[in-house]
């Protein structure tokens, strides 16, 4: 289960880091976000081991796990949340370079957080044949 965080966290900073380079956004306005992602990443990860570690004997079912996978996810947002001043959802939604770069803060931890659940089930059917 701690690889499946370490995997989520390196493809949330890649994705990140590809989208970014990808956009038209230009390098002042955004040339510390990577920086912000690793932190964000870094914080998930911190409170992601000490909540496995806490609920480690619990997590017997392959449902526990999914849930603890899912929560982790859940984390990550909620970090951002808390550590964006003035988070403002209708932000996201304009074509401005803050809307551009919220965007991609919540596509990235999508796209690893449906990567890694597919790992996650690619290892469960392994596991069970």
């Amino acid at each position: 289960m701690i690889l499946l965080f370490l995997i989520h966290g390196i493809l949330t900073i890649t994705s990140f880091i590809i989208l970014l380079s990808i956009s038209d956004l230009p390098g002042g306005a955004v040339g510390m976000t990577p920086l912000l992602v690793m932190i964000l990443v870094l914080a998930q990860f911190i409170v992601g081991i000490i909540g496995f570690v806490i609920l480690r004997k619990r997590m017997s079912s392959k449902r526990q796990r999914l849930f603890l996978l899912l929560g982790y996810s859940m984390v990550y947002w909620i970090i951002l949340y808390f550590s964006m001043k003035d988070y403002n959802f209708h932000e996201t939604l304009q074509y401005t370079i803050d809307g551009g770069l919220n965007r991609r803060y919540y596509l990235t931890n999508l796209i690893s957080t449906i990567i890694v659940l597919g790992i996650f089930k690619w290892k469960e059917i392994g596991y069970s044949k």
